[in-house]
């Protein structure tokens, strides 16, 4: 099993063990095309703000990723959310508290899952792989008047949601869409693109704008800034706790 986040909070598990379709070539073409794009990017550093489309409340963030799978988040001068490689780290300034969690024993696929719901309000689908398995998956080709796409479903086990369905572009396997479908096949959760970036260094499409809708919200992610193969060292980060911080559970 898989779990994925629905929208950065609701972990579900997704049911991979179901016998491959007649999908398999589009599905292996749509995985190598993710590959390459995972190949073409070390790092990358990331500036922008996060609007609750409800309330209007924006907030500043930064995002840096390097591989293989350090990341590191602040959100305002308030919180840092850091991992080295070792452990996961937060730092609550405004409460003066600080939390760490080892990963040493923790399986690759849960490591995985514990990153994306980590991070999953400072990038999306584009600047990261999806979570996908290729047992159990399904892929079709669909036409649309800007270029052909692929549409990846992931069937999920859950008594609610049925499946999870990825939207990529043929030509180059960038993030249009992600969306969650209950048993009815409707739409429940949704992250689309809006805008892109174009990376000059790799000349990869990357998201720029976009947004989630879902039981939780409306929300519009802005980047300000993106540098990709900047060149970021492991000890960029590594987050020292302020003297005086209680630890956290």
């Amino acid at each position: 099993v898989l779990a994925c986040t629905l929208l950065g909070t609701s972990l579900l598990v997704l049911a991979c063990d179901k016998p491959a379709d007649d999908g398999a070539a589009v599905l292996a073409a749509a995985t190598k095309a993710i590959d390459r794009r995972t190949a073409a990017v070390r790092d990358y550093a990331l500036t922008g703000t996060a609007t609750d489309l409800g309330t209007k409340r924006v907030i500043a963030f930064t995002y840096a990723f390097a591989q293989p799978t350090y990341a590191k988040a602040t959100v305002g001068a308030e919180q840092v959310t850091s991992f080295d490689g070792i452990a996961v780290v937060t730092i609550d300034h405004a409460q003066k508290i600080a939390t760490r969690r080892d990963v040493k024993g923790i399986a690759e696929d849960e490591l995985l899952m514990t990153l994306n719901a980590l991070f999953a309000d400072f990038t999306v689908e584009g600047w990261r792989p999806p979570l996908m398995r290729p047992r159990g998956m399904s892929a079709r080709v669909e036409r649309a008047p800007d270029g052909d796409r692929w549409v990846i479903s992931v069937p999920i086990d859950d008594a609610t949601l049925a499946e999870q369905r990825l939207t990529l572009r043929v030509s180059d396997g960038a993030f249009i869409e992600k969306a969650f479908l209950d048993k009815s096949g409707q739409a429940i959760a949704r992250v689309s693109v809006v805008e892109e970036l174009k990376d000059a260094a790799t000349g990869l499409l990357f998201p720029k704008v976009w947004e989630r809708t879902g039981p939780q919200g409306s929300f519009r992610v802005a980047l300000d800034s993106a540098v990709v193969n900047g060149g970021l060292a492991k000890e960029q980060f590594t987050v020292a706790v302020p003297e005086g911080y209680r630890a956290g559970s």
